[in-house]
């Protein structure tokens, strides 16, 4: 009779079986249901051979996965991994498919799904450094001497690159710089039309970089002027002034040279001058400023003054033309020899007839 009962009640208690199951799952997939979550992952590069190195391969995809809530609330980018297979691939251009692989889940999606890859041996080459200025240094200040340390640098790239690389260089920022200085700098491969190329691999990356500051002077031809004091007497008149040379080539700093376009001599006073006359005088010359010469040579052109009619005038000038005087002079020579100039040569000769 006992087994019997038992063998009535096993049907119910595997059906409770079951429906315990059921709920279980019912239950779990409410509280940890499966979902999905995107990563960006790094993209690796696998069976790439010796020697090879690849050229336009992106450096991140997307992945999509899916799992449960519960899964992928515990896992991060790292967990996800996305590569190419470069197995047997030569030198040139390939299209290749990007795969992924979620252990702890199934990838659902990979964007982009292809990459387009070329493939070139690897080359290596010593290049010199070549220091580069950038900015502007203070005021009368210029980049003297430079350094760099080490002196060339180790590139390497894909052969076709490499191949293209023009210089290595170290910039210098001089901006408002006023003393020597130094500086560790990032080396930079550039091209023959100046183009950087941040896919050149440059070893050591970082060089150090000296250079000191100096004077900035510059050479110019400058206009010389006579800088006169006093006046001339009442009688006498300036009619011209030249300086011998006109210009003289001085060195200074570009900001001093700003503001003196045209340089003076010494104060020369011509109040004492009685005519035309050549004075030997220093040029005035601002502190700072080297000339080639020190004294150059002023010629006054100096007349004397004439009253005629009540207008002052140079002498050797006439009223109404240049006949005038000497016509009056004759007239009165011919009537008695009290004329001038001309006038007293026809009286002169009236006399003996």
């Amino acid at each position: 009779m006992k087994g019997f009962l038992e063998k009535e009640n096993l049907l119910p208690r595997i059906i409770c079986v079951i429906l315990a199951c059921c709920l279980w799952l019912y239950v779990m997939g409410e509280q940890n249901p499966i979902v999905e979550r995107s990563f960006v992952v790094n993209l690796e590069q696998h069976n790439l051979a010796a020697g090879m190195m690849v050229f336009n391969a992106p450096g991140e995809v997307n992945v999509k996965v899916r799992a449960a809530r519960g899964v992928l609330g515990e896992v991060d980018a790292h967990n996800v991994k996305a590569y190419i297979n470069l197995e047997n691939m030569k030198v040139g251009q390939h299209t290749v498919t990007i795969n992924a692989n979620f252990p702890q889940g199934e990838v659902v999606e990979i964007s982009p799904k292809v990459a387009n890859v070329f493939l070139d041996v690897t080359k290596e080459k010593l290049v010199p450094v070549t220091p580069r200025i950038v900015g502007i240094p203070a005021q009368d200040l210029t980049l003297g001497k430079r350094s760099v340390t080490p002196s060339e640098v180790k590139i390497k790239g894909p052969a076709h690159r490499v191949d293209t690389v023009d210089k290595v260089i170290a910039p210098l920022d001089v901006t408002e710089r006023k003393d020597d200085f130094s500086a560790q700098v990032n080396a930079v491969a550039v091209s023959s039309d100046g183009v950087e190329m941040p896919d050149i691999v440059i070893e050591p990356a970082l060089v150090s970089v000296e250079a000191k500051m100096v004077k900035q002077m510059v050479t110019v031809d400058v206009p010389v002027q006579a800088k006169t004091i006093g006046s001339l007497p009442n009688n006498l008149q300036l009619v011209a002034t030249e300086t011998v040379p006109k210009t003289v080539q001085v060195t200074a700093s570009p900001s001093l040279l700003e503001h003196n376009q045209v340089f003076s001599t010494l104060p020369i006073d011509i109040s004492k001058m009685t005519g035309s006359n050549v004075v030997q005088i220093p040029l005035s010359l601002p502190a700072g400023v080297i000339s080639d010469v020190r004294y150059v040579e002023v010629r006054f052109s100096i007349v004397p003054k004439t009253t005629q009619g009540g207008e002052t005038k140079p002498e050797g000038s006439s009223p109404g033309g240049t006949s005038g005087g000497g016509n009056e002079g004759g007239s009165g020579g011919t009537n008695g020899g009290s004329g001038s100039g001309g006038g007293s040569g026809n009286g002169a000769a009236a006399n003996p007839g």
